[in-house]
């Protein structure tokens, strides 16, 4: 994967949950996939994101960034520390909750299928499925 592709929410969110040991088809699902999707794509994000992951996961081994779970663990001890402001509390509550995939997009899709079978009856659907064995 290129340096500079820039990867959507949802392919974040699935690597932080395949980074935390998770397999790929239910990093996938966590991560705001559908089950189906996943099942049939897992192999193919894997590739699309499998890179960045070992990318990543080298630095964390070279101690150069935290591992997202020592982040997780900072923003939930800031969160539940008395001591700071509320507002700072609020945003280590939101950057944990994102970090868990509480967030996920929602995307339409619009368009038109053309489905060339659309005009066609019961007995004619039938009549094609058997001749086509």
């Amino acid at each position: 994967m290129a340096k500079n592709m820039k990867l959507s929410r949802r392919e974040q969110t699935a690597i932080n949950y395949k980074k935390n040991g998770g397999n790929m088809k239910k990093a996938m699902i966590d991560a705001g996939y559908s089950e189906s999707y996943a099942d049939k794509n897992a192999q193919y994000v894997w590739g699309i994101i499998g890179e960045q992951i070992k990318e990543d996961q080298a630095l964390i081994k070279d101690k150069e960034i935290k591992s997202i779970g020592e982040i997780q663990k900072w923003w939930s001890d800031k969160m539940d520390d008395e001591g700071e402001e509320l507002k700072d509390r609020i945003r280590c509550s939101e950057n944990l909750a994102k970090s868990l995939g509480a967030f996920v997009e929602n995307v339409k899709v619009s368009g038109q299928i053309n489905n060339p079978f659309a005009g066609l009856s019961t007995e004619e659907l039938k009549r094609l499925a058997d001749e086509d064995g």
